[in-house]
């Protein structure tokens, strides 16, 4: 009697052609590579592929796609299709030359399913394919359909030589998604990190990963740095422009943390456990002062500090990032513990508008020694002025940012009249 071992994407039994009933691929099948594959099956090449993670010491990276190494838009110019880059690849002499040649388009041109789009890939994300390549299998985990899925696969890696398995929207969901992909296998997951724009698809009260949030690729969201629980709105923060260099950035701090994973992986219990300890020093022994207006936050407070603050019942996401992070929260601009003063956009124009103070342009500071390097990157200082950019680049990169341009630029304002007092200066909304 056949088993039924591989279905096609027409539910037809690849050895009997049999049809197999969409329930049963629903909750007995797996989607890989075109192929619907019996989980019985698919366990015994999990033990393959954990024997292989061990021998190699590898990382399983799981990649979302959308607003975190690509964008899709409506197609305009580019002439640069998915033929273009399979021919390019065949043309090319070893992988590195291709992933030089693809960083030289802007745009790739794609058609699915009878839509016409046009993808540009996040900056620096084929030098990081190259730097990684031999350190993780990733997995494709997205909500977008598998074909997508696929094409962008078969660019970015078309010898399938980093990316093992895709799971898209026919997979009925996200939050068995790290369970599905790292197959059941406690090995895998131990090895695992999401690095996603959203935390949101990753919310369950019963589940919990390594995940590292992409800074949105052209895009905005608000969600939270980690998956919570439940799904909650958070307030919103408007950040300032960030340039194309902080998203390549952000990628080379992700090469850091996965060779450090990898040195260290006999002492860490688990990725997970190592990004919740390593987040909780990011602004450890550092006390943040956040302007903000008292009678518009329901605030609760412990002691002079800020354990949580909502506005029309939305958390604030700049403290909860703070508090998240290992940091501090007061209101009291008189408690002496304070090391960072945060100046908001509605400060600068309460200062504009009181002192005439007139505001330089803010370009991004950039040192290859503030991306995450695994080593304790809080220092002793003197009390600073920083922006919410500079909150937020501290958490993006996994590592506490230099004051020293942030301050600069707060105290480039040259307030032309004297200050009535510091507590009126600086008592204002951040809402």
């Amino acid at each position: 009697m056949c088993e039924h071992l591989r279905v096609s994407r027409q539910s037809i039994c690849q050895h009997c052609n049999s049809v197999i009933d969409n329930n049963s691929l629903k909750y007995a099948y797996r989607l890989t590579q075109n192929i619907y594959i019996k989980y019985t099956n698919y366990q015994i090449k999990t033990q393959l592929l954990e024997q292989q993670f061990i021998n190699k010491n590898l990382i399983l990276l799981f990649l979302d796609l959308d607003n975190t190494i690509l964008v899709a838009k409506q197609p305009d110019s580019s002439q640069f299709t998915y033929e273009n880059a399979k021919q390019l690849f065949k043309t090319s002499n070893s992988i590195n030359d291709y992933y030089k040649s693809l960083s030289a388009q802007k745009e790739f041109y794609l058609q699915i399913d009878g839509q016409e789009l046009n993808i540009a890939i996040r900056p620096g994300l084929f030098k990081f394919l190259y730097m990684v390549k031999q350190q993780v299998k990733i997995i494709i985990s997205t909500l977008s359909v598998y074909n997508y899925a696929v094409q962008i696969a078969d660019i970015i890696d078309p010898n399938r030589e980093i990316i093992i398995d895709i799971i898209a929207r026919e997979h009925h969901g996200m939050k068995k998604m790290v369970e599905n992909g790292a197959r059941g296998s406690k090995i895998l997951r131990k090895r695992s990190i999401i690095f996603d724009d959203q935390s949101l698809p990753w919310c369950n009260k019963l589940f919990s990963a390594a995940f590292l949030k992409s800074i949105p690729y052209r895009s905005f969201n608000s969600q939270c740095f980690i998956p919570l629980q439940s799904h909650i709105e958070f307030s919103c923060i408007q950040l300032s422009s960030f340039q194309e260099q902080i998203f390549q950035d952000q990628l080379f701090s992700l090469v850091n943390i996965i060779t450090f994973i990898r040195q260290n992986i006999q002492q860490l219990h688990s990725t997970e456990l190592f990004f919740k300890q390593y987040r909780q020093s990011i602004f450890k022994n550092c006390t943040f002062y956040v302007p903000i207006n008292k009678d518009k936050y329901f605030i609760q407070y412990n002691g002079e500090y800020i354990l949580s603050a909502s506005y029309n019942d939305r958390p604030d996401l700049l403290i909860h990032s703070i508090i998240l992070h290992g940091g501090r929260v007061t209101a009291t601009l008189s408690n002496k513990e304070i090391t960072h003063l945060v100046y908001t956009q509605n400060l600068i124009e309460f200062l504009r508008e009181k002192y005439g103070i007139k505001q330089q342009q803010q370009v991004y500071f950039q040192d290859k020694s503030l991306l995450f390097n695994g080593i304790d990157t809080v220092n002793s200082y003197n009390f600073c002025a920083v922006d919410i950019d500079y909150i937020f680049k501290s958490c993006y990169l996994f590592a506490k940012q230099d004051e020293a341009f942030s301050y600069s630029q707060f105290l480039s304002f040259n307030p032309v009249q004297k200050k009535s007092s510091d507590e009126t200066l600086f008592n204002t909304t951040s809402g």
